[in-house]
């Protein structure tokens, strides 16, 4: 007997996301052009990601060491965009990372391999995973 299809409990979603109010909206062209500076890829299949000129440095600094509840260890950096990234879960405020944020899992838009997690708040940003991460050459 077949097995009756389950409905994913999320989608990706390919829109690039919400400015907070008050803020502009990102235009269509966001979403697939990373920015100027040099570009800053997926380590596993070289798709634009962000670029050197988006690094922000937030709650003290750009780099930031992180541990998750199953005690795994992240070294993330900290980006004002990274269109190459899709949001490929709903909003949690479960062990946040960073007071008064709400964070959204990312991925690559090119191969679905995890790169970091948007945080919104007081301000929204990208907390990329480093070492998914490479510079183009």
């Amino acid at each position: 007997m077949p097995r009756p299809a389950v409905a994913p409990a999320f989608a990706l979603d390919a829109r690039p996301p919400r400015a907070p109010s008050g803020a502009p909206s990102p235009s269509s062209d966001d979403a697939t052009t990373v920015g100027s500076g040099r570009a800053i890829v997926c380590r596993a299949c070289r798709t634009p990601i962000t670029t050197d000129d988006a690094r922000t440095s937030l709650f003290g600094a750009h780099t930031h060491d992180r541990m998750n509840p199953s005690g795994f260890v992240f070294r993330i950096g900290l980006f004002r965009r990274a269109p190459g990234a899709l949001v490929a879960s709903p909003p949690s405020d479960e062990f946040p990372w960073f007071p008064g944020h709400r964070w959204q899992i990312v991925v690559c838009r090119g191969c679905i391999e995890h790169l970091g997690w948007l945080f919104s708040g007081a301000e929204t940003f990208h907390a990329l995973v480093l070492d998914k991460l490479a510079a183009e050459e």
